[in-house]
């Protein structure tokens, strides 16, 4: 890891590490633009893909927080936009291993980040709108099949 990312990953750390409850995504942004951290120093929230390459940042450093705290084996990272939260690490139960990290490998690649364009974030928000609709939905569906 190059000195910027780990100095961004241990600054995460300790930012979380001072607030044992969470911190949003938007909390944690604005922490790291008071700081001026490289992430997050011009941060323009009206500019969405400026936003959107913040957020990515983010996560990136995040996920390499989390994968760093793994390694250790003490404790591990919950990351939600709402709630990005320290943990103690659970000892593994006899259960179905987790699914694939979708999120985790997505964040990991910042080819993600190079190759996104303004057209390409707005497709993205045209995709998650049409899921939310699908999901409003799901009540009407569910009655219709009998099922709660």
């Amino acid at each position: 890891m190059d000195h910027t990312k780990e100095r961004i990953v241990t600054l995460l750390h300790d930012l979380l590490r001072q607030r044992p409850a969470g911190l949003s995504e938007y909390e944690l942004l604005v922490r790291l633009k008071d700081r001026q951290v490289p992430l997050a120093e011009e941060l323009d929230f009206s500019d969405r893909l400026a936003l959107f390459r913040a957020h990515f940042l983010l996560f990136h450093h995040l996920y390499h927080l989390r994968d760093r705290l793994e390694r250790q084996g003490l404790e591990t990272l919950d990351i939600h936009c709402l709630q990005i939260k320290l943990r103690p690490r659970q000892p593994p139960r006899d259960v179905l291993p987790d699914r694939p990290d979708q999120l985790g490998r997505y964040y990991r690649d910042l080819s993600h980040l190079e190759e996104i364009t303004a057209a390409g974030l707005e497709a993205m928000f045209v995709r998650f709108q049409d899921r939310c609709a699908d999901f409003e939905q799901r009540p009407q569906c569910l009655k219709i099949l009998g099922l709660s």
